[in-house]
């Protein structure tokens, strides 16, 4: 399914791979539902895909396509010490023949972050440690200049995957939920609530929405500070996608500013900050557990845990969706025979 190119055909030009298994479910979720006086719904990105699914997966679809398009054949990119999206771009960048290089920044220590570190070594990433968010940038642009001469053609994938192709993903995901109201397989929302990291989910989800005529609100629940999560940044992404279909079909609906409009951002759960989690979050990771979800720390339980507030407080009686982008397959089969965690990497987890 490829809801964007549905509705208009000159899209299925745009480069992408397929990865990803779609439209992913809407479910209820009754028992949450039942403790609380609104109707609450999840949206099944956790399921993109079964070998690794996520919100990652659907954002390297456009990613590596547009990786391949240019012929590259080396993927630089960055992320924390237990980035979902570093180990998914390593993953996913293999299957393509793309060698991964990643810039790595310091995260409090949890057993599934290291356990993704792992991961990333087993599956081949060349891993690079840095003192922070400060030195991503330079540490990716060194990268791709050794790469160059080496005689590789780099590729950088931003962090998180946010640009105007990561964004396009979750535009297409926005209009794969439009659809899904119009089929009459979920109810039409009176909120969506995602996580917001470094932007490019929330913004497409806003954007796709609105292209499909769904007036919901969209309630990104900050995972880090405004330097990453801030309207001018989602204005950015939102403007980047809709330059890239409407180069290809000028007939996509002028709804940039609608969309912004339609995004509220909730720094109310960010807690003592990034990877660390706070007791809201840790009630909404044993909500989700009464429903069969698995939650992480980082993202997907402050997202659920601001729509619990919301569901006992200002949205009570609404019709709620917890949109859930943490991947629900398990590394286990990675970490069969993936080597333990280097020392320098060790280091990163233990800094807060």
């Amino acid at each position: 399914m490829n809801a964007l190119a549905d509705r208009w055909p000159p899209l299925s030009q745009l480069a992408r791979v397929e990865l990803v298994t779609l439209p992913t479910p809407v479910e209820p979720l009754p028992r949450i539902s039942d403790k609380l006086d609104s109707e609450i719904w999840v949206k099944r990105d956790d399921l993109t895909a079964a070998r690794y699914g996520g919100n990652k997966v659907r954002k390297l679809e456009y990613l590596l396509g547009e990786a391949r398009a240019r012929g590259a054949n080396a993927l630089v990119t960055a992320g924390a010490v237990g980035s979902h999206h570093v180990f998914a771009t390593a993953l996913y960048g293999r299957e393509f023949g793309f060698e991964t290089y990643a810039a790595l920044t310091p995260q409090p220590y949890q057993r599934h972050v290291e356990e993704v570190l792992r991961a990333d070594l087993a599956v081949g990433a060349h891993l690079y440690p840095v003192r922070g968010l400060g030195e991503v940038v330079q540490r990716m642009l060194e990268l791709s200049v050794r790469l160059r001469f080496w005689g590789r053609k780099p590729f950088i994938v931003p962090l998180g995957g946010s640009n105007g192709q990561g964004t396009l993903a979750y535009v297409n995901a926005g209009l794969e939920l439009a659809q899904q109201i119009d089929g009459g397989l979920c109810p039409d929302f009176d909120a969506v609530y995602v996580a917001a990291g470094t932007a490019a989910t929330v913004s497409g989800i806003a954007l796709g929405l609105a292209a499909g005529g769904v007036r919901t609100r969209v309630v990104g629940v900050r995972v880090l500070d405004r330097t990453f999560a801030n309207r001018l940044r989602m204005h950015q992404l939102m403007a980047q996608a809709d330059a890239l279909v409407r180069k290809l079909d000028p007939r996509f609906p002028e709804v940039v500013e609608r969309a912004l409009e339609s995004v509220e951002l909730d720094g109310g759960e960010l807690g003592p900050g990034y990877g660390l989690p706070t007791p809201a979050s840790e009630a909404a990771r044993e909500f989700a557990a009464s429903e069969g979800l698995l939650l992480d720390e980082t993202y997907t339980s402050k997202a659920l845990a601001a729509l619990l507030r919301d569901a006992r407080g200002e949205r009570r009686g609404q019709k709620l969706l917890f949109w859930h982008t943490l991947s629900s397959a398990s590394l286990e089969p990675f970490l069969v025979e993936a080597p333990e965690a280097p020392e320098r990497y060790v280091k990163l987890m233990t800094l807060s």
